[in-house]
C-alpha cells in the first residue's frame, strides 16, 4: 500500500495512519514538499509519526513537478535531495533516524517520466517506481469507487503496488484492502522489501516500453477497457512499439501515437 503527496498536515494523513494502525499492515509513503512548504510546523509531526508506526518513506519530489520538465540534472537532484534533506532534519530534531529502506525508491509526480529524466533518477541512486494498480482516489470521495478501481486492476498471481494519496483518503478504504487480499493469500511489504524481494527472484515487471525511447514520454492513462496508454511525442508508432518486449505486451492501436498494454509495473 503506497500513499503519494504527503504529509498533509491534515486530517487526512492522520486517518490514513489510523487505518494502517487498525491493521496492523506497514503503508510506503512517497512524500513530498508540497504541503511542508506551507505548513511544516504541522507536517513534520505526521513524518514523526510515518516513521513510529513503522512505515516507509520515500521520495516524490520537494515541489511535485512533472519532471519531464525539468531541464538539467542539478533540477533533478535539487528536488531529490531537498525533499531527503527536510525529512532527515525533522527525524534528526526527535532524535530519530531514517530506517535502511527509506529513500530508496523514487515515484515521479503525475507517473510522468522520459528516458533522459529516467537515467537521471538511476544515476542519483534511486530504481524508478509506478503503481499496478491506480485508485484514481483524487477523482471522487466514493469508497466503493475506490473497491471497484482496486479490484478491476487485481491480476492474482501478481505483485500489487497500490497508489493512494493522503489527501484523498477515505477511511475505511485501508481495512477492505486488508481484507481483500489477505484472503486472496497477500501478504503486505514495504517497497524497498517489494523490490528486494522481485530482483532476488527476477520477477519485476517493469512498464512497456521498459526504456521510453529519447522524445516520448510515459502517460499514465488508460482507455475504456483499462489498458494503459503511452503517447509518442512525435507520433513515431514504430519507433516506440519497438522497444516493446517480444511477447506483444504493447499493441499500437491508432495513427495518433498512442499504444496500450496491460504492462504497467515497475521500472528498476
Amino acid at each position: 500500500m503506497t500513499f503519494d503527496d504527503g504529509p498533509t498536515g491534515d486530517a487526512k494523513t492522520t486517518a490514513t495512519l489510523a487505518d494502517l494502525e487498525g491493521v496492523n499492515k506497514p503503508g510506503t509513503f512517497f512524500i513530498s514538499g508540497y504541503y511542508s512548504k506551507m505548513s511544516d510546523e504541522k507536517t513534520a509531526p505526521q513524518l514523526v509519526n510515518m516513521k513510529l508506526g513503522g512505515h516507509e518513506i520515500q521520495s516524490h519530489t520537494w515541489s511535485h513537478p512533472d519532471i519531464t520538465t525539468l531541464k538539467s540534472f542539478q533540477q533533478l537532484s535539487r528536488e531529490l535531495n531537498t525533499v531527503k534533506t527536510w525529512a532527515q532534519n525533522k527525524l534528526d530534531e526527535q532524535g530519530m533516524s531514517m530506517s535502511a529502506g527509506d529513500f530508496t525508491i523514487f515515484r515521479p509526480p503525475y507517473l510522468i517520466y522520459d528516458a533522459t529524466r529516467l537515467a537521471w533518477v538511476n544515476q542519483l541512486g534511486y530504481p524508478l517506481a509506478t503503481t499496478t494498480i491506480d485508485t484514481d482516489d483524487w477523482t471522487d470521495n466514493s469508497l466503493q469507487a475506490r473497491k471497484d478501481q482496486i479490484t478491476r486492476g487485481f491480476r492474482p498471481g501478481h505483485s500489487m503496488i497500490i497508489l493512494m494519496h493522503d489527501e484523498h483518503y477515505i477511511p475505511g478504504l485501508i481495512p477492505w484492502i486488508s481484507d481483500f487480499f489477505t484472503d486472496e493469500g497477500y501478504r503486505f511489504v514495504t517497497m524497498s522489501e517489494c523490490y528486494s524481494l522481485c530482483m532476488e527472484q527476477n520477477n519485476c515487471s517493469v512498464p512497456c516500453p521498459y526504456e521510453v525511447p529519447e522524445g516520448y514520454k510515459y502517460y499514465p492513462s488508460k482507455d475504456s477497457s483499462g489498458y494503459d496508454l503511452y503517447q509518442a511525442n512525435n507520433r513515431n508508432i514504430t519507433a516506440i512499439a519497438a522497444a516493446c518486449d517480444s511477447n506483444s505486451a504493447c499493441v499500437a492501436f491508432n495513427s495518433n501515437g498512442w499504444l496500450k498494454s496491460r504492462v504497467n509495473r515497475v521500472s528498476v
